[in-house]
């Protein structure tokens, strides 16, 4: 069995967060959920070695 990870998923869709999030917790994952990077960031920021995983979608929709 994998040791439990502290793991970052960004997406700005609710739904994909939500069922990404119900995912991994189900294998005793700590997961944190961001809409964006502008919420993302500052939480890397302070702590750039909290998260053993960051999972994003590519395409946010307002990142060019």
């Amino acid at each position: 069995m994998v040791a439990a990870m502290n793991i970052a998923v960004i997406d700005d869709l609710y739904l994909f967060r939500k069922l990404i999030e119900e995912q991994l917790t189900t294998y005793a994952h700590q997961v944190s959920t961001f809409s964006d990077y502008d919420a993302f960031f500052p939480v890397l920021a302070q702590a750039p070695d909290s998260f053993d995983l960051i999972i994003t979608d590519l395409y946010l929709e307002h990142i060019d």
